[in-house]
């Protein structure tokens, strides 16, 4: 076959060169007569936004309220192979041009046989051999010239070609294969008859030549374009493809766009965005096949970057959140989303992430000119409950508080905070009350799962605050820096003592001495044991073998016979620790001593003090804030339980604070009544910081009971001046 092709163009050339006579012994060299596949345009038509090299805007885009259509099958690319025209050279010895006419028109010499013998003509045979199969769609239906090398047109399809340019003047045009192609032989219209190949020759006055390989295939059934929805900012270009069903063409093709006002489109199908709205773009085949392409037009300037309303994410199970992309003042977008990990949490068109199981992913946007930002997604466990600091909040009009919202360890979930009436208060995103008037509100927050807790607020006027509530009082004391390390334990030790009644200078003489006692939840050491080898065992829970006596340290050891008949309480494990540097070797254990109750497991202290009691309390040690020993510490360990919740063995020190405040409340309104009772009567001419002083003094020398109580008196009724005057404002 590659032999044929070169005897036709040597055909041709002879054509010229040699008398007809002499053609008429050539022999026609065979054509391809059949099309392959079609395929891809050739010509690539792409983006010529800012310049043909500027890369083409994100595909697809998909914007929130619109989805994107499949494309159809593109068409192949060209073929190899497919037999090039000869080109136009200039027989030596042709006749000159004859004169022109009087009336001004040209006179064009006859394309005759002698002329024309060296095309050869196509067998126009309706299937293609293996070497036809090589044609393909010669040039991109949408960039057609006015007279083509190759051209691929649709059955029954009519156009014009014109080789005016081509060739320098008017030219006439003949067909190699009519029964495939016909043309016009003065206007160069060409008609597309039956499928198969044909060349169209056209030749200028000087006899000069030109030739367009034509292939004929298929009408097409159905058109597409490479978008269905396009998003431009103003002023932007974007070339859209157009695509043909396999082994169809269509060689013209119209665009149209409307309205005009938002976009227009040039003959290539090449986009140009006017102003802000909507249009849309519709390409016709010959045979009205046609496909549209919705064209947004943004209100806006190209963005330069973008970024989201949050750049990590930590989410609960089933939790949804809504990203929002932000982008420079001017600038309007259309966004495509993706996440790294469908597993873990999807996004939607518009944003929406949605929490699928515990992991990680990344969600990403992308503007439609490509421009992206990133959110970092872990998900966690959904919530199963949620803690609000307090329940309720007193307020005068203008003041601010904050509410703080917990989640169980773990777990995750946006807040949302409501305040019913409107009015009242205000409650911001992150907890902040604003008292706006004088009235109640009731302030829930929740989480995604429904999870929740309420505040009841009440907003005082001035005249009603400056009467104060104990929680005004309590406020008073958390603010002032004066008050020292304790003061979140004061404040709460006066909140509930005046919500209980007590008088505010009695709460004031109470507050002093927690302020010059030891540690809430300390454990004290043994100093309460006046002979600790008769017994040996408390110590091997306690202090690990030390104890005071006299303001000296001592220290026991249990020798191998002791340890080993020791029987600890059931539950608690038996454990020994050899003493350095001490003969005969002794042994001991370290268990509670110096540490913490926050530290400890409750369960084994708990079975510690049953021990301690069924021995009659002959061991006996100090825990809290005003060393509780004996029964009484049994009783501490109960409101720790309470504080704790649900069977807890362990607790935190902010429930430490709130349950041994709470101990020293009940023990003020039931054993140690008489303490409260001693105050009043002694103070029924006091007032205010008098009365306060008194009753830090009696608290020490009744309740609290140090060593050096005499001298203690008189410091804690001096402090708890100070801290009257802090709570009465």
């Amino acid at each position: 076959m590659k032999h044929r092709r070169w005897l036709s163009a040597l055909a041709l050339l002879l054509a010229l060169l040699l008398p007809a006579a002499a053609m008429a012994e050539i022999v026609d060299a065979e054509q391809p007569t059949e099309v392959a596949e079609a395929g891809e345009p050739l010509a690539g038509p792409g983006d010529v936004e800012s310049g043909a090299d500027t890369a083409r805007p994100l595909e697809p885009v998909e914007l929130s309220e619109l989805s994107e259509a499949p494309a159809e099958p593109a068409l192949q690319a060209e073929a190899p192979g497919v037999p090039e025209a000869p080109g136009v050279p200039e027989a030596p010895g042709v006749p000159e041009a004859p004169e022109a006419p009087a009336d001004g028109t040209a006179a064009l010499p006859e394309m005759t046989d002698d002329v024309f013998a060296g095309m050869a003509r196509g067998t126009a045979s309706d299937e293609a051999d293996d070497d036809q199969a090589e044609w393909a769609a010669f040039a991109a239906p949408n960039e057609l010239s006015s007279f083509p090398e190759k051209l691929c047109m649709g059955l029954g399809e009519s156009l014009t070609l014109d080789a005016t340019q081509a060739l320098g003047g008017r030219a006439v045009y003949r067909s190699s294969n009519p029964a495939v192609v016909t043309v016009d032989t003065a206007t160069g219209k060409v008609k597309a008859q039956k499928k198969g190949t044909a060349i169209i020759a056209a030749m200028n006055e000087q006899k000069q030549l030109a030739y367009c390989n034509v292939a004929v295939l298929a009408k097409p059934k159905r058109v597409s374009l490479s978008r269905s929805v396009l998003a431009l900012n103003p002023g932007a270009d974007f070339r859209l493809d157009v695509r043909l069903p396999k082994r169809t063409a269509s060689a013209t093709l119209t665009f149209t766009c409307k309205p005009e006002s938002v976009a227009t489109v040039d003959a290539s199908g090449v986009v140009h965005a006017v102003r802000a709205g909507e249009a849309v773009v519709t390409v016709a085949t010959y045979n009205e096949q046609t496909a549209s392409c919705k064209v947004i037009v943004l209100d806006g300037a190209t963005p330069k970057g973008v970024s989201l309303s949050q750049a990590t994410a930590l989410m609960g199970k089933k939790e949804k959140l809504q990203l929002t992309p932000v982008l420079e003042e001017g600038a309007a977008a259309a966004y495509a989303w993706s996440s790294s990990n469908r597993k873990v949490a999807t996004v939607s068109a518009s944003g929406v992430v949605t929490a699928k199981r515990k992991g990680t992913a990344k969600i990403t946007v992308t503007t439609h000119n490509g421009m992206t930002a990133t959110c970092a997604v872990k998900v966690v466990k959904a919530p199963g409950a949620i803690k609000l600091s307090k329940s309720q909040l007193k307020m005068k009009e203008g003041d601010t508080a904050r509410l703080t919202a917990t989640l169980p360890s773990g777990t995750a979930s946006r807040l949302t905070w409501k305040c019913e009436p409107e009015g009242v208060v205000t409650v911001d995103d992150t907890g902040v009350v604003t008292a706006v008037k004088a009235g109640k509100a009731r302030i829930t927050v929740s989480t995604f799962n429904n999870q929740e807790k309420t505040c009841d607020v009440w907003v005082l006027t001035a005249e009603e605050y400056s009467r104060a509530s104990g929680e005004i009082m309590a406020d008073r004391l958390r603010k002032n820096s004066a008050v020292g390390e304790k003061r979140e334990a004061l404040a709460n030790i006066v909140q509930l003592l005046v919500d209980n009644g007590f008088e505010p200078a009695f709460a004031a003489g109470v507050a002093a001495n927690v302020k010059c006692e030891g540690s809430y939840g300390f454990f004290e050491s043994s100093r309460y044991i006046s002979n600790p080898k008769a017994r040996p065992r408390y110590f091997a829970y306690l202090d690990g073998g030390e104890y005071w006596k006299n303001g000296v340290l001592n220290t026991v050891y249990l020798s191998k016979e002791e340890y080993a008949s020791y029987q600890a309480p059931a539950g608690v494990t038996k454990a020994l620790r050899l003493g350095e540097g001490k003969a005969p070797e002794k042994y001991y254990w370290n268990k509670y001593s110096k540490k913490y109750a926050w530290e400890v497991n409750l369960t084994e202290l708990e079975k510690l003090l049953d021990y301690l009691e069924e021995g009659g309390w002959v061991g006996k040690f100090g825990l809290g804030i005003t060393q509780w020993t004996g029964g009484r510490t049994k009783g501490l360990v109960k409101v720790y339980r309470k504080h704790a919740g649900n069977g807890s063995s362990s607790i935190t020190q902010e429930q430490v604070i709130a349950a041994e405040n709470e101990m020293i409340v009940n023990e003020l309104k039931t054993t140690y009544a008489f303490v409260y009772n001693n105050w009043k009567d002694s103070n029924s001419k006091r007032t205010g910081a008098d009365a306060a002083a008194s009753a830090g003094s009696i608290f020490c020398l009744k309740y609290e009971v140090p060593a050096n109580k005499e001298t203690a008196a008189r410091t804690r009724a001096g402090v708890a001046r100070t801290l009257y005057g802090i709570m009465m404002g």
